[in-house]
């Protein structure tokens, strides 16, 4: 069987919906907006040279980056965020970061002291500081100011949580734990993820609903009905992964469901792209 690490394609299959979007008005989703376009771009960039672009530590503005690379990069990067300040960058050739300080423009951290990592399903910081740094982890935000919308990112977090451990699992035994054939509550996955994949199970979401899941051994999804705790659609969950992820996008509802298949987020509320 074949696993697929399909969360590093999110960004990639989201780009046309995103760019066609009218960004809405306030400062923080305008920086959102222009740091994923920078991530497409710099995403490309890799597809076409095997490498991200160099930066030495610390942050650089990506506009000096980026004058070393063909002038059709270069031109499709925004100019400075929202607040004025350049963008600014680092990268080991594997991973890359997109830093803005944000509305103080000043940095939550010290960028420098840690080497650049890999971003795919790290946590999103739980912040309610509408000051706080932007920070886009190779085309996944793990930190941003979202005030009001912590419980949809504490969940976000949570899935993230089961999934890593289930995908350790597959690794191990070339298959997803677990075996359903609908939506059933996570803590049913315990005896296989407690303790060697995970010391603590999450089994509720932020709103105190248990998690769901769906398994078959090669596909394994986790859900969330969110705020509201009711489905906005039907899911057909026996799709190989990634396919059903080329249908992924925000809903318009603040409540809508969180879903994710095979570690790619399909479904979320509109402002909380995971």
């Amino acid at each position: 069987m074949r696993l697929c690490c399909t969360w590093c394609a999110v960004v990639a299959l989201g780009m046309s919906s995103i760019t066609s979007a009218t960004a809405p008005p306030d400062r923080v989703s305008d920086a959102l907006l222009e740091m994923r376009i920078l991530g497409t771009v710099i995403e490309s960039y890799q597809q076409e040279f095997g490498t991200f672009p160099a930066s030495e530590q610390p942050l650089r503005p990506l506009s000096d980056v980026l004058q070393t690379a063909p002038a059709r990069y270069e031109r499709q990067r925004p100019p400075r965020d929202p607040w004025g300040r350049p963008y600014l960058y680092r990268s080991n050739q594997w991973s890359y970061q997109v830093v803005s300080f944000g509305a103080d423009g000043e940095p939550d951290h010290d960028y420098g002291a840690s080497l650049v990592g890999v971003g795919a399903l790290l946590d999103v910081t739980d912040s309610n500081d509408a000051n706080g740094d932007l920070v886009l982890f190779d085309g996944r935000f793990v930190q941003r100011p979202f005030g009001e919308r912590a419980l949809e990112f504490r969940t976000i977090n949570v899935i993230n949580v089961i999934f890593r451990a289930a995908a350790s699992f597959a690794v191990d035994n070339n298959h997803y734990p677990g075996a359903s054939t609908a939506l059933v509550p996570v803590d049913e996955l315990s005896s296989e993820l407690v303790p060697v994949y995970v010391g603590e199970l999450p089994t509720m979401d932020a709103w105190g609903r248990p998690l769901l899941y769906y398994s078959d051994g090669e596909s394994f999804y986790l859900a969330s009905f969110g705020a509201d705790g009711e489905p906005d659609r039907s899911y057909y969950f026996d799709l190989p992964c990634g396919l059903f992820g080329y249908g992924e996008s925000p809903s318009t509802k603040i409540t809508a469901d969180i879903v994710q298949g095979c570690g790619q987020f399909i479904a979320w509320p509109t402002g909380t792209e995971p």
